[in-house]
């Protein structure tokens, strides 16, 4: 027997639910881990919204014909899946998947009262001024201690780092300055036969070090990360590394990071060069099936012949030397700088 709810007491646990909605708004989506999609927009007679999906593609067609918008529906079947609370589409922490098992009804339209979900001006211009403090206050490089901020799971597919929190802030973070701990760097270098080998998934960036074997020319390429469009364009720049048994990973840098790396490489000159990367992500090339490496956008640095203990004993196995501290750094970090 189906039981009629409300969207903001559907949940996953349940499976006799029967919604009536509106349909607000319908579009295609493109997702990195499920492929195309199709969406939809819900209302409910309380003023709740939430976002259905539709991800095989076989029934997109089925679906189309069922919903169309600023109809009511009641639909039951479906499946109900807590959302990731980071980016969503809603307030609702919840999404609803229609299924081949979903049943579409025909609905009377609710002419009652519809509360909106409006947000004062206030609140607003309170968000404006605290992403300009945090602006002001947080720079790289500067050690905080940081209070009164909530801690999220991390949305499913890429993370920024190993762990699966995500740090929140709100109008009760307070920052303050503090010392830290005074070390080289805050790098974790991994393994090429691991990376090789498939242990590290393109989940979250790794940090890297190695011989630079070689630097290619650059390239203009289609940027296919931009969805909006097919002809959206970037600079690419392929290169190297190779670690002390002679194993070589190729690498590829975009844009200005990677138009920073080939003229710091070209500046460089003939010089030995061991390159230093934070925060770069491992993928599988699809023609090939081998393990390479790209930059994960603005988090993505390098560094040739940082002074760091690391680099001088990598140096040292490298050329069989017994002396580590024989390297000559050019003394500068890159990130990227986006004045003209």
């Amino acid at each position: 027997m189906l039981n009629d709810v409300k969207l903001a007491r559907v949940g996953p646990n349940r499976h006799d639910s029967r919604i009536t909605v509106k349909v607000l708004k319908i579009w295609d989506t493109i997702h990195v881990d499920t492929g195309e999609g199709l969406s939809f927009l819900f209302l409910d007679d309380e003023g709740t919204k939430m976002h259905a999906l539709v991800e095989r593609k076989d029934q997109h067609r089925r679906f189309r014909r069922l919903l169309h918008e600023e109809e009511w529906k009641t639909i039951s079947g479906f499946q109900v899946r807590t959302f990731t609370p980071w980016i969503r589409l809603t307030k609702q922490r919840k999404e609803i998947f229609l299924t081949s098992e979903t049943q579409v009804d025909d609905a009377d339209a609710f002419d009652g009262f519809i509360p909106l979900d409006l947000i004062p001006f206030g609140d607003v211009m309170r968000l404006e001024f605290m992403l300009e403090l945090f602006i002001l206050e947080l720079h790289e490089g500067d050690w905080k201690i940081i209070t009164g901020f909530t801690v999220e799971l991390s949305p499913p597919g890429f993370r920024f780092a190993m762990n699966h929190h995500t740090i929140i802030f709100t109008g009760n973070t307070n920052l303050q300055r503090s010392w830290g701990v005074i070390t080289d760097h805050y790098m974790s270098f991994k393994n090429f036969r691991s990376i090789m080998n498939g242990v590290y998934t393109s989940n979250y960036p790794i940090d890297l070090l190695g011989y630079l074997d070689g630097v290619g020319e650059i390239e203009v390429v289609t940027d296919h990360t931009f969805t909006l469009g097919d002809n959206m364009q970037t600079s690419r720049v392929t290169f190297t590394i190779k670690d002390l048994e002679g194993r070589t990973l190729e690498c590829e840098a975009r844009g200005v990071l990677g138009i920073q790396l080939y003229n710091k490489w070209w500046r460089h000159g003939g010089t030995e060069t061991f390159i230093t990367m934070s925060d770069w992500m491992v993928y599988t090339d699809r023609g090939t099936n081998e393990m390479k490496i790209k930059d994960a956008g603005g988090i993505s640095r390098f560094e040739f012949n940082a002074l760091y203990q690391d680099v001088y004993e990598f140096r040292a196995a490298y050329f069989n030397e017994s002396d580590p501290t024989g390297i000559e750094s050019d003394g500068s970090s890159v990130e990227l700088d986006w004045s003209p």
